[in-house]
């Protein structure tokens, strides 16, 4: 009976020699661990491909050009004496959408509304000056157009990231793209003042030389990432219109525009 115990004690010892107990933390051979993360083959890097937010614009250019020229007709005798001065609107708030479509490229979209105003002055001299007077003593008439309008606008962009893989340029990308602009309602005030004495008003709205805009975006931008995706990004671009919005007179919407802001988007 001791021998058959003995022997039996040494085959166990050997069965668990060979064959070591499984272990818990390692799944059965030819099975995967069920928590274990699929491999995205569309997006293998597991990079994020969507950010919204949005973006605050500054406009540090004006949006006019203005002069003070005087023009002179013969019928009627008159003379049109012009000076103008802007003050639009110098920033925005914008929505953004951007979409990752690989590790240094993206494109995105933006949308904003923006406000553009100028002043006018005509001063109208009728008929012909005495000559035997030391100045000009023609009846006076005087319009003072002020016009408000609304500016939309969607800039289309595309960025490029990764000019160098370390250091603060890494951080560094370009952009390029387009930007449609749309004159929406235009507001004006026109007072008048007459060589009596008396004074006017009307509101006819003053009609754009063009609503529909195209503009070609260039510039650069710094782009910083926190551990929650949040990314902050300043920027500078350069805006060149295809044409002018409002030109009259003593006035003309800039062609050249410049921008700064920065963006936070999640």
């Amino acid at each position: 009976m001791t021998l058959i115990f003995s022997g039996a004690a040494l085959l166990s010892m050997g069965a668990f020699a060979q064959e070591p107990p499984p272990n818990p933390n390692q799944p059965p051979s030819g099975q995967t661990t069920a928590g274990a993360p699929a491999k995205n083959v569309a997006n293998p890097s597991g990079q994020r491909r969507f950010f919204y937010g949005f973006r605050v614009e500054a406009f540090p250019l004006k949006q006019f050009t203005t002069s003070s020229p005087t023009v002179h007709t013969t019928n009627p005798v008159a003379d049109y004496s012009y000076s103008a001065h802007s003050n639009s609107q110098k920033e925005a708030l914008a929505g953004t959408f951007e979409y990752a479509i690989t590790r240094h490229w993206s494109a995105g979209a933006e949308f904003y509304l923006t406000h553009a105003t100028y002043v006018q002055t005509t001063t109208l001299r009728t008929g012909v000056p005495s000559p035997n007077s030391s100045t000009d003593d023609r009846p006076v008439t005087t319009f003072t157009q002020t016009t408000k309008a609304n500016y939309w606008v969607l800039p289309v962009i595309a960025r490029y990231y990764g000019i160098r893989r370390t250091g603060f340029l890494s951080h560094l990308y370009l952009l390029g793209g387009a930007e449609y602009r749309y004159v929406g309602r235009v507001r004006t005030g026109t007072d008048i003042n007459y060589p009596d004495g008396t004074t006017g008003y009307n509101e006819i709205p003053a009609v754009p030389t063009n609503r529909n805009q195209i503009g070609a975006l260039a510039g650069f931008g710094i782009r910083f990432f926190d551990q929650f995706g949040f990314k902050l990004t300043p920027e500078v671009r350069y805006i060149r219109w295809n044409n002018e919005s409002f030109m009259g007179p003593g006035y003309a919407s800039t062609r050249n525009q410049a921008e700064a802001g920065i963006g936070f988007s999640f």
